[in-house]
């Protein structure tokens, strides 16, 4: 028997478990999910904790109105002015 590894994308994960899901019966013995060890210890930290709370005030922000967002269109424009050569 041999095993595979293969790194998924989060947003792509149930795509990919439901393609294993439906293939032929006693193809795969086995599917295990690991978490990204980095990810998991970065979510221990106080960095973490610092970072999680400062997007969540943010995000408090946007919402309230307080913050106002920008289009794709407007970042674009922003940048391409800041990294014209005179």
């Amino acid at each position: 028997m041999q095993t595979i590894q293969v790194e998924v994308e989060d947003s792509k994960l149930e795509t990919v478990l439901t393609l294993l899901e439906n293939l032929k019966e006693g193809i795969i013995k086995n599917i295990t999910i690991e978490a990204d060890k980095e990810l998991e210890a970065y979510k221990k930290t106080q960095r973490f904790q610092e970072d999680q709370t400062s997007m969540q005030k943010a995000l408090a922000d946007i919402e309230s109105g307080k913050t106002k967002t920008l289009s794709h269109e407007e970042v674009w424009d922003i940048i391409e002015q800041h990294t014209r050569v005179s």
